[in-house]
């Protein structure tokens, strides 16, 4: 029974120095691993705010689009109701189908919200 409870605790001994050794032997990878992680952490901050920054752009960009869109048709329609008044033959009826997409039918990726 003691030469029992001896080789438990000498393989105890042996385990803990193992781990000691272990940890040296690691700590140099686990180190790098942090660093590299706080790199792509930081890396993905700059990812997310570059995102956001341009989100904000195309918004601003699909509203002058609007805009500049419904004054066309406007136009468009001002012209036209002219050359009826006028009862010309020439009327001339343009069909645009640049209206914008409605977020349903616009392209989906996983994570991001519609513009």
């Amino acid at each position: 029974m003691e030469a029992r409870l001896r080789r438990k605790s000498h393989k105890k001994r042996q385990l803990i120095a193992a781990e000691k050794q272990g940890s040296a032997i690691f700590a140099p990878c686990l180190a790098a691993m942090e660093r590299l992680n706080s790199e792509l952490h930081l890396r993905n901050c700059c990812i997310i705010r570059e995102n956001e920054r341009l989100r904000k752009i195309a918004q601003l960009l699909n509203q002058e689009n609007q805009a500049l869109l419904s004054e066309l048709k406007e136009k468009i329609e001002n012209e036209n109701q002219k050359a009826a008044k006028q009862g010309t033959a020439a009327a001339t009826v343009i069909e645009l189908n640049l209206s914008p997409r409605s977020p349903s039918t616009s392209p989906s990726y996983p994570g991001k919200k519609p513009i």
